[in-house]
């Protein structure tokens, strides 16, 4: 199967592009199947990587991504824009899809993974009585060089809304238990025992959680128990409860993974190449029950043995629970001594300090993260000798941003 592409406005040749279109990857956005039917037929298909072969500016941007393992949003733009354009004489002619916008994402992890799927397309959804409409540079380039165009053949139609954001909230109080109803009225009129406070307050967050403030001053009309001295507990209960310790636990797992250690760690004529797996045990090691807590301590301490170089072991957290999701304590190991701490971000927060109060090295194989934690969270300066590659992209997107 093969398809004519018209030739690019800024090259100098006047011949079609054909661009062959058999034995194509099946790629997959999520966990939807994005070669499903529910596109229509007349979209047009091409491969990503031989359109942009055989376009002056397409080999630019391969060249530069198989060099840098990346791209910059100047070239996220341009990729954008030779898409978009590719796609015009449909596009004037049909509204994109969800599935369509899925597809063309695809094609763009499949052919440059280190991207993220966000830049380029976020599906819309509605929040509460209110549409968030989609995002991403597919979105607005596709809507922008419609706007422009006095060729496009379709009107978008709104669909008259008939939510009353009243009904909504109405809705919503009849589907809270006669329980937290209760619980909610007993905060209005009690401030002590202050057990019960905070048991009635964790009882009532799914309530808070779906509320619609404004302003400060309309939550605490809501729940003057607020104004209490001693609310800062209150306050703490529901940020646990909005992100417990085991989200926080699976981003330090994943973050290793996203930015992965490079290069080879050497120490005189030894040298190390260290994998992600160890990069995210120089930060996190997981233990599934309590009796496993000292077995953990002690591989850890032999998994360092093993080395040929850089054979101690630096301060680390040790996350304790069935699963990653459901942690149930977190310890900042020292040497062999674990100290228990009450949330995963304090124990994040204590474990950072740790190195800087014990004039300590960070663990080599998870250094690079501890850099970027260092500059973007503390802004602390990173030595110039220790600025390495995989971090400088990093750094410099979080202050341009």
């Amino acid at each position: 199967m093969i398809e004519n592409i018209p030739p690019d406005a800024n090259s100098s040749s006047n011949t079609a592009i054909i661009v062959p279109t058999n034995n194509r990857t099946v790629s997959f956005y999520g966990l939807e199947n994005i070669w499903t039917q529910d596109y229509s037929k007349n979209f047009p298909d091409f491969d990503l990587k031989t359109f942009l072969t055989v376009s002056p500016y397409g080999s630019k941007i391969l060249n530069y991504y198989q060099t840098n393992d990346r791209l910059t949003d100047f070239l996220r733009n341009k990729l954008v824009d030779m898409i978009i354009t590719q796609l015009y004489p449909y596009i004037i002619k049909h509204r994109l899809t969800h599935s369509q916008y899925n597809i063309l994402c695809s094609k763009i992890l499949n052919l440059f993974p280190s991207e993220c799927s966000h830049t380029y397309y976020l599906s819309g959804e509605r929040l509460h009585s209110s549409a968030v409409q989609a995002k991403g540079k597919l979105v607005y380039k596709s809507h922008n060089i419609l706007y422009r165009s006095p060729d496009k053949t379709y009107v978008r139609k709104r669909k008259n809304s008939t939510v009353d954001p009243n009904e909504t909230l109405k809705k919503r109080d009849r589907e809270n238990t006669e329980g937290e109803k209760n619980a909610m009225t007993w905060l209005k009129h009690n401030r002590k025992p202050w057990d019960e406070v905070m048991r009635h307050w964790q009882s009532t967050f799914d309530i808070r959680t779906c509320g619609n403030f404004n302003t400060v001053a309309e939550f605490i009309i809501n729940w003057p128990i607020i104004a209490d001295p001693r609310a800062a507990s209150l306050i703490e209960a529901d940020f646990k409860c909005m992100y417990p310790d085991s989200k926080v636990v699976l981003q330090l797992a994943v973050l290793p993974r996203i930015i992965p250690p490079r290069g080879r760690k050497k120490d005189g004529k030894n040298h190390w190449k260290c994998s992600t797996t160890e990069a995210v045990h120089g930060i996190l090691v997981h233990a599934t029950i309590p009796g496993d807590i000292e077995r953990q301590i002690e591989n850890q301490v032999n998994r360092a043995l093993k080395r040929k170089i850089f054979r101690h072991v630096q301060p680390y957290l040790l996350a304790e629970g069935p699963q990653l999701s459901q942690i149930q304590n977190i310890y900042l190991v020292i040497d062999k001594i674990h100290f228990h701490l009450e949330s995963a971000l304090k124990g994040l927060d204590t474990l950072f300090k740790c190195f800087f109060v014990l004039h300590t090295e960070y663990p080599v194989q998870s250094e690079h993260i501890w850099h970027i934690i260092q500059q973007v969270v503390y802004g602390i300066d990173i030595p110039p000798e220790k600025i390495s590659s995989n971090i400088v992209d990093v750094v410099s997107f979080v202050k341009l941003d």
